[in-house]
């Protein structure tokens, strides 16, 4: 699976937004294979939970820019991209990482198991497997967690915490 190599960019300045976000980092990567740039946030967040979000650089200005489908032929490897980012960058600084993101619904389609959510849940479980991290998935809003067995075994509530804390903090937006 080809994995682009991804870079750092800046923390975003939040400005109140939430107060479970501890930092919001900008990464980008370039795709080898279309030429174009992805970016890629991932919001720190209280409790160990970082939550991922992705889009094309040219639909950065757009406010479906997390809705629109590419139609590049690449989801495998910018989702690949992402995982390997959150594994290298978040989980191997500190184990208990627990990983999210909300799988968002194209412009006509229902916000329930997405289109979107089918695809990264049977990539993410093939890639990622079971033997490190527990996997929850709130199919009603497309929502889908990565927790390491280590946490979940200290704390069995956590993905109903996560759960409820994407949705009080507007990460689940519909």
């Amino acid at each position: 699976m080809q994995c682009y190599k991804y870079r750092f960019k800046t923390n975003i300045k939040i400005n109140g937004e939430s107060d479970s976000i501890l930092t919001r980092k900008l990464y980008t990567f370039d795709s080898s294979k279309t030429n174009q740039t992805y970016w890629v946030y991932v919001d720190e967040c209280v409790h160990n939970i970082c939550v991922i979000k992705f889009h094309l650089k040219n639909h950065r200005n757009s406010k479906y820019k997390y809705n629109l489908l590419t139609n590049l032929g690449e989801a495998r490897s910018v989702v690949y991209t992402c995982l390997n980012l959150l594994i290298n960058e978040f989980h191997y600084k500190n184990r208990y990482t627990s990983f999210g993101f909300i799988a968002s619904n194209k412009k006509d389609e229902d916000y329930r198991n997405t289109k979107r959510l089918r695809f990264y849940k049977r990539f993410i479980t093939t890639f990622i497997g079971s033997e490190t991290f527990a996997h929850y998935e709130y199919i009603d809003k497309s929502a889908y967690i990565l927790i390491p067995h280590i946490a979940v075994d200290n704390n069995p509530n956590l993905p109903i915490e996560y759960f409820k804390m994407l949705q009080e903090h507007n990460f689940i937006e519909y």
